[in-house]
């Protein structure tokens, strides 16, 4: 992989993740907005996407900890 490819490629993961969940949230509170939600809206999710999206790459491989001395 080229340099600088893998991060960028994780934080627009999590920015899409923490989109769903935002959408999830205002769909189950049976509002869903007209328009595409704000990087500020989403700065509420973004945690939990991170863990979401960091998770899956673990499980599918992506990541391997030893790599980073975990």
């Amino acid at each position: 992989m080229r340099q600088g490819g893998f991060w960028p490629r994780v934080r627009a993961a999590i920015w899409r993740m923490a989109e769903l969940l935002w959408l999830q949230d205002h769909a189950s509170a049976g509002r869903i907005p007209a328009t595409r939600p704000e990087r500020s809206e989403l700065r509420e999710y973004f945690d939990e996407a991170k863990k979401i999206v960091l998770r899956r790459l673990y499980e599918e491989g992506e990541v391997v900890l030893d790599e980073f001395g975990v």
